[in-house]
């Protein structure tokens, strides 16, 4: 202390300042990595925007079981159904639940803002992007009753009876997908809308729909069945799936793929030590053989990405979806 006071008083008030820095400093560091290291400091909520029964209901019902397990903490979904996805997006958006992550897939951010003159939210500052989860294909599917197996032979058809296809799809990507197939094959079609996609799939099992484009997830059970049959997927590559079935690339239509990663976002200002240690730890879920073999029987890959892959399957799928919609004769033709 003595050799302190012995230096010039400027030197002093400087090494003074830099030991009450430190100490101001070194408290709030230890914080957040004690606040990273006991996260989650409860029940962790998934908040799925769609329903119980749906493909990202699916995947994600299959999953918490896993983190919960890592997380030591009970993993709860929490259904938030309702407006192509964005009543509950906005729900997990508002909640500022520090134990709360969203489990979508990414058309949250990729379609529904180019569909939707107004958004509740701000997709690109509200909704950070942590970790892809899985990933699954669009499928083009038709009754299994319907003497057609390819989509070729669906367009014939359609054309040699003279009256309009039939068709229905998932809110946001697939939609998209099926205008942009229908637009390229220069079909007369009538789209027929559904509250629910369960509802669609029965119909189209029931010969009330011609075509269903939707998540393979979500025909699992009918495909299961023999109700419906899927021809085609919109994947550049043929789903683990459903190995048989041909791409759209294959069936004739090049420019239609696209890829379907899900996975899991966190709100506005996300820590990222935190945001890393949930990377890793969905990676380590993933990596485990049983859930994979689990998620491939319905329909999904595991398909486990850092956050920064993730962001760029997200601006990838973006364009493509710009390019469809053009394809489709623009976004006015879709806007809610």
């Amino acid at each position: 202390m003595r050799a302190l006071f012995a230096r010039p008083l400027a030197w002093r008030r400087r090494a003074l300042a830099t030991v009450m820095l430190g100490g101001a400093l070194l408290p709030g560091a230890c914080t957040r990595r004690e606040a990273t290291a006991t996260w989650p400091s409860g029940p962790v909520r998934l908040v799925v925007p769609f329903g119980v029964g749906s493909s990202t209901d699916l995947a994600a019902r299959l999953v918490a079981p896993h983190l919960s397990l890592r997380w030591k903490q009970p993993v709860v979904v929490d259904n938030r159904p309702g407006g192509d996805g964005m009543a509950g997006a906005q729900a997990f958006v508002t909640s500022r639940d520090p134990n709360a992550l969203l489990f979508s897939p990414v058309g949250i951010v990729t379609t529904n803002p180019l569909l939707h003159t107004r958004m509740p939210f701000d997709p690109s500052t509200d909704l950070v992007p942590v970790a892809g989860v899985v990933t699954t294909s669009i499928g083009v599917a038709v009754p299994t009753r319907a003497s057609v197996r390819t989509l070729a032979e669906l367009f014939t058809l359609v054309r040699r009876r003279h009256a309009p296809l039939l068709w229905s799809a998932t809110p946001g990507l697939p939609e998209v997908v099926a205008r942009a197939l229908i637009a390229s094959a220069t079909l007369d079609a009538r789209y027929v809308a559904y509250a629910e996609p369960s509802s669609a799939v029965r119909d189209l099992g029931d010969g009330r729909l011609d075509m269903l484009v939707t998540a393979l997830p979500s025909l699992a059970a009918a495909r299961g069945a023999g109700r419906v049959q899927v021809i085609a997927v919109a994947t550049a590559h043929r789903s683990q799936a459903a190995p048989d079935v041909p791409t759209l690339q294959e069936a004739g239509f090049p420019t239609l793929s696209v890829e379907g990663p899900q996975g899991l976002f966190g709100g506005r200002g996300l820590d990222s030590a935190q945001r890393r240690r949930i990377e890793r730890d969905v990676a380590g879920v993933m990596a485990e053989p049983a859930l994979a073999t689990r998620l491939s029987q319905i329909g999904f890959t595991a398909a486990a990405t850092t956050s920064e892959a993730f962001a760029a399957a997200i601006a990838v799928q973006r364009e493509r979806v710009r390019a469809f919609l053009a394809m489709a004769g623009g976004v006015e033709r879709l806007r809610r």
